[in-house]
């Protein structure tokens, strides 16, 4: 760390008529001829200009830490002149790398960029180095060496070195100086800052008036960001007709500058002002516009097109925004608030939205009004109800009655559902359901039915019976078959053991809960100490609603969740794995056999690839995760020498062996793990986390048959866009590569090239190339390709090209893409299910545990205060 060999050189007096390229002429240096004709070429003369000579302000440059380009270099960190702007830039456009960034963030690139001075014959980096630093040649000839053979002479405007910027990968190549040269390097912790730092003032500005606008306040940060990015801005002068009545909706507004009139049947009925929108009803829904705008003084409005709203927000715009601004209603009602996210989204599709004004008569009894835009007043109360309030849904819980209040809306819009599509949405009447979800509230409560997909622990809630039983009676002995759940809606309960009272269970408490999933023998006594109403859950009912596959995942599940095991209770079957970083064995608990797999990873490599936050990311985000289709983390460990993670054991093969073994999968058999590996991503997604691994070598086929996804070292929770070039490079995105930031659609480029993978067995960019720069160019500029041995009924309904399109917003989100054509008829239930049986299966192979060995025994120390180290704490 620190200054180096750098120069500081004194100011300059003005020379008129001149710019400086060379400034780091030293006023002592004799001009010789030579230098005289180095200095000419470096001048632009401007007759007429005065006192254009940059200013010398020059600094000393600090070395990071992992920084080893140009030892031997003197470093300036200094002003540009516009020539040596000029240059750079030419030289960064016709880069890949640099061709998308936008036009402020490259500016601040260019002039952050230090100078480099080397004499000849000079090592710039050696292969195999740590990259740090992006170059361009100012002047003078560098000569590129592979393997101790020159490969490239790179001269004035040339580039190398560019890989460091996007990862901290080894040189691999040598560069030397041929001449003395002078170079401008760009670091890569200087190149990731500006591109998060520089995004445009009018991007901010945009984004944070995006945020505060009424009809996009139920989108997430990322969504706001890809709408910002596409908006169109337009601008209108006084009495300038924005849109007319009868016209065919194309546009959308929202008012930035200005206000708006609106007029219906030539009298004026409204005000716009900054902030408010208008023309989204007739967009989204394809009517005729119903009013006109005229704009009162000069108006900047941001516009939106029905085909930008698709492409930012999916095939169905309304969804998210009428259809989230009802959602978020719902959670905000006193009554409808007690729905569940599950029942939520089984109403919104009945939702029916209309614009009124005038007068309203409606009747409460039979319809659900939520206010979407605008305000509605009760003509004989004068209650207000804004946007996100639903207008008195208590009523719906009373008989249904043609009973009729007045409603008074100046211009509004409401979102309705009938009472009859709210039974059919739920199956049972509102009031049934609300009652049950008491039930279902307490039922989340049991740790092993949150393995239990929801919609089936939604209907256990509608099987629950009521019982009564007084003070002091026996609810069950110890010994007693086990054939109900107790969950307590009033009183108290004791547990006794032995006569002694080892628990007392009181209102929104459960207990006999194994009794559901287990028909044991009671462990116990329960008796009532108060007058007590329960709520029971019985045994056939729970099993009716699981089949033999779902009983079998939940028994693992449940074992699974056994987090009292320590590393002393393991013994070692078998070594799996082992790479540069990492070994993985197959153990078993010596107590009950139960088979896992335990990767183990040295301290000191660890913290030598700087390996310990990834670890840390790892290990809480797979900690939180539950999910069929996701492998459990049991727990982790440390002793004094390596970190643990004890996983579910998945005995299949990984499905690159499978792709490789088969030279590609056939549709049939890609397109069944392709549906299981979108419904982890959309999980994945749902829980703000975005995988940037999704590739062959991170799913495991399970003794079932289904991929299951096994480790989220690259992982990342994100509520906006992200920075981090991280993964294989066959698989990353354009997006992320261009530095301008990804989101969640990333994991879907990385989907279709998994797709395109299983497939064929080659990758659609770069397979040949093992230099990650030729296939990161490959990635940027190449057009997707099928291999020529490809018949058209080999391509599978366009879901390659969706995916692969180099406009991430283009390709939707997870949950639109199982409405993708190519999904059409898989039954998305059946597979959560585990219903849907795979062609391939896992042969069983026998496990020999006659002959293993403790794991204690592999420890350098037989010390048994090893094994109370905590990974939480320590690590």
């Amino acid at each position: 760390m620190g200054c180096f060999n750098t120069k500081v050189l004194p100011r300059k007096k003005s020379i008129p008529g001149y710019v400086s390229s060379l400034p780091l002429l030293n006023e002592n240096l004799r001009l010789t001829e030579e230098t005289i004709l180095q200095f000419k070429k470096g001048m632009t003369i401007r007759p007429k200009s005065r006192n254009t000579l940059i200013a010398a302000v020059q600094t000393d440059y600090l070395r990071p830490e992992n920084d080893v380009d140009g030892l031997t270099a003197s470093i300036i960190v200094r002003q540009k002149s516009e020539n040596e702007l000029f240059s750079i830039k030419r030289s960064l456009e016709n880069h890949f790398l640099f061709r998308d960034i936008p036009e402020d963030s490259l500016v601040s690139i260019m002039n952050s960029m230090n100078y480099y001075i080397l004499n000849e014959n000079q090592t710039i980096f050696s292969q195999g180095d740590g990259g740090y630093n992006f170059f361009i040649v100012a002047s003078g000839s560098i000569e590129l060496i592979s393997n101790g053979r020159r490969s490239k002479v790179l001269g004035k405007g040339e580039s190398f070195g560019e890989l460091a910027l996007i990862h901290d990968s080894c040189r691999r190549v040598t560069a030397k100086t041929i001449t003395k040269v002078r170079l401008w390097g760009l670091g890569r912790s200087s190149f990731k800052m500006h591109l998060k730092k520089n995004r445009s003032a009018k991007f901010q500005e945009n984004l944070s008036f995006i945020s505060l606008t009424e009809i996009f306040n139920s989108l997430n940060q990322i969504q706001l960001e890809n709408l910002v990015s596409s908006a169109i801005t337009e601008t209108f002068e006084e009495n300038e007709k924005i849109i007319n009545v009868g016209d065919i909706a194309t546009e959308m507004y929202i008012i930035k500058e200005g206000s708006v009139s609106i007029f219906k049947n030539n009298i004026k009925v409204n005000t716009l002002s900054k902030g408010d929108y208008f023309g989204e009803h007739s967009l989204l829904y394809g009517t005729m516009r119903i009013a006109t705008a005229i704009a009162n003084s000069h108006t900047v409005c941001l516009c939106y097109t029905q085909e930008l709203l698709k492409k930012n927000l999916g095939q169905y715009p309304e969804k998210y925004l009428y259809h989230n601004t009802v959602r978020i209603s719902l959670c905000n009602d006193e009554l409808l608030g007690k729905l569940t996210p599950l029942q939520n989204n089984k109403l919104v599709p009945y939702v029916k939205v209309h614009k009124i004004s005038g007068d309203y008569e409606v009747s409460l009894t039979k319809k659900l009004y939520v206010v979407v835009k605008g305000v509605v007043v009760d003509a004989n109360t004068e209650k207000k109800w804004k946007s996100l309030k639903c207008i008195e849904s208590y009523y719906l819980l009373q008989q249904e009655s043609d009973e009729k209040i007045k409603l008074i809306a100046e211009e509004a819009t409401v979102a309705t559902v009938t009472r009859k599509n709210i039974i059919k949405a739920f199956g049972i009447s509102l009031e049934r359901r609300l009652m049950c979800n008491k039930v279902l509230k307490m039922m989340n409560k049991i740790y092993f039915l949150r393995f239990v997909p929801r919609e089936k622990i939604e209907e256990l809630s509608l099987l629950v019976t009521s019982k009564k039983i007084p003070t002091g009676t026996v609810v069950f002995n110890k010994g007693d078959d086990g054939d109900y759940c107790y969950l307590v809606k009033k009183g108290k309960v004791n547990i006794e053991i032995d006569e002694k009272v080892v628990n007392t269970i009181g209102k929104s408490d459960y207990f006999g809960e194994r009794a559901i999933m287990f028909k044991e023998k009671r462990a116990a006594r329960a008796r009532t100490v108060e007058d007590c109403q329960f709520w029971l859950i019985s045994h056939e009912d729970f099993l009716q609603l699981l089949d033999k596959d779902l009983e079998m995942y939940l028994e693992k599940k449940i074992r699974l969740q056994d987090t009292s095991i320590k590393l002393s209770d393991l013994e070692i079957i078998d070594k799996l794995d082992k790479n540069g970083l990492a070994t993985m064995y197959l153990v078993c608990n010596k107590t009950n056999n139960m088979l896992y797999a335990l990767k183990s990873i040295e301290k000191s490599i660890a913290e030598n690839f700087q390996l310990i936050e990834k670890l840390n990311i790892d290990k809480n985000i797979h900690k939180k995760l539950n999910f069929p289709f996701i492998c459990t983390l049991v727990r982790t460990f440390a002793d004094t020498k390596n970190y643990y993670f004890l996983y579910e054991y998945i005995p299949g093969p990984t499905i690159e062996s499978l792709i490789r073994t088969n030279i590609g999968l056939g549709i049939k058999m890609s397109k069944f793990y392709a549906s299981i590996i979108l419904l982890s991503i959309e999980y994945l997604h749902s829980e703000n986390i975005i995988h940037r691994a999704i590739n062959s070598q991170s799913f495991l086929i399970d003794e079932k048959g289904y991929p299951i996804l096994t480790h989220f070292l690259n992982s990342k929770t994100i509520n906006s866009r992200t920075y981090s070039i991280v993964g294989i490079p066959y698989y990353m995105s354009p997006e992320m590569l261009n530095g301008n930031g990804y989101s969640f659609n990333s994991d879907l480029w990385s989907f279709g090239i998994f797709i395109y993978e299983m497939l064929y067995g080659v990758y659609p960019f770069g397979h040949d190339e093992e230099d990650p720069f030729l296939i990161y160019k490959a990635i940027l500029n190449s057009q997707l390709r099928y291999p020529v041995f490809i018949k058209e009924s080999m391509k599978p309904k366009g879901i390659i090209e969706f995916l692969l399109q180099k406009d991430s917003l283009l390709r939707g989100t997870a949950e639109d893409l199982k409405s993708h054509a190519w999904f059409e008829g898989t039954s998305w239930e059946d597979l959560l299910s585990g219903r849907v049986k795979p062609e391939f299966i896992p042969e069983k192979n026998k496990i020999d545990m006659s002959k293993t060995k403790r794991f204690r025994d592999t420890l350098d120390t037989q010390d048994d205060d090893i094994f109370s180290y905590n990974f939480d704490r320590d690590f």
